[in-house]
């Protein structure tokens, strides 16, 4: 969340586990994420992004009003490894695709093919 502070607007790339084909990219606003459980929890410590981002706001962060979530679907994201999946790797040039053309200024560029 700290990393978030000052900004208008984000860009987060991330893998999700939502039942997709493996590899699967979408590209969508944090908030229809929102009350996806955070799987990867290891301790009370750890906090979601999304509870993360409420305690912010609620103690006066500026944060982005505009977080927009390029996702890769993964299989598993308990195995911890430097080398991605065959079907993750695959989508590395999709996810992007996607991220550049949210980066260009609205109307002068088109949605990736690929997505």
């Amino acid at each position: 969340m700290e990393r978030l502070v000052g900004y208008r607007r984000a860009i987060l790339v991330d893998a999700l586990q939502e039942g997709r084909v493996p590899g699967a990219v979408t590209c969508r606003p944090l908030h229809e994420l929102a009350g996806s459980p955070a799987a990867h929890l290891d301790s009370s410590h750890d906090a979601s992004l999304e509870a993360a981002l409420a305690a912010g706001e609620a103690l006066g962060a500026a944060l982005p009003s505009d977080i927009t979530v390029v996702g890769v679907e993964v299989r598993e994201v308990d195995t911890f490894s430097d080398h991605l999946s065959p079907a993750v790797e695959a989508a590395v040039p999709a996810a992007a695709d996607a991220v550049a053309a949210l980066l260009l200024p609205p109307g002068t560029g088109t949605a990736p093919a690929r997505l």
